[in-house]
């Protein structure tokens, strides 16, 4: 009777799982065939936004890719953003950026780039230019809603940075 019980408890478990399975409204193939579609449609805004924003020095264009309720890890909003990306490229006018890899799954992005410029601009936060060059390496991490970056966090090697700006 007890070996009856377990086969019995068995089946029903199998029987179980393929209804729930069953009633799923989509299969699991499909999940991930739309989280890839996801994250390859986020990846094309994200290189959209380098390539117009950064490459292209069009900070207005920051307006077509931030949503008005972005957030980011050091603090800055829409705007502060913006003022950021304008007063970089003031002071780093040859800035060129090296897309070095791009990751992306479901709603989030990430972007490793490498970035050569020379300290030839106007001041940087008080500091006057001194044409120091630099290299550095940054890495983005972009969190999209709804087609705009809502977050972002961004680490990256700024040594290189701090030398040629403060030395």
């Amino acid at each position: 009777m007890e070996k009856f019980q377990t086969k019995l408890s068995l089946i029903l478990a199998v029987i179980g799982i393929a209804t729930v399975a069953s009633l799923w409204p989509v299969p699991l193939e499909e999940v991930l065939a739309q989280d890839k579609s996801q994250g390859e449609a986020n990846k094309a805004i994200v290189t959209a936004f380098y390539e117009e924003v950064y490459d292209n020095r069009n900070s207005s264009a920051i307006d077509k890719y931030i949503a008005n309720n972005f957030s980011s890890d050091n603090g800055a909003d829409k705007q502060k953003f913006k003022e950021i990306i304008d007063a970089t490229y003031s002071s780093f006018p040859d800035a060129n950026r090296i897309l070095d890899d791009i990751i992306a799954e479901g709603d989030m992005v990430a972007i490793f780039n490498s970035w050569n410029a020379t300290f030839s601009g106007e001041d940087f936060l008080g500091t006057p230019a001194n044409g120091n060059q630099f290299t550095t390496a940054t890495a983005d991490l972009f969190r999209i809603s709804d087609g705009q970056i809502v977050e972002n966090s961004q680490i990256g090697d700024y040594s290189n940075f701090t030398k040629a700006v403060y030395e």
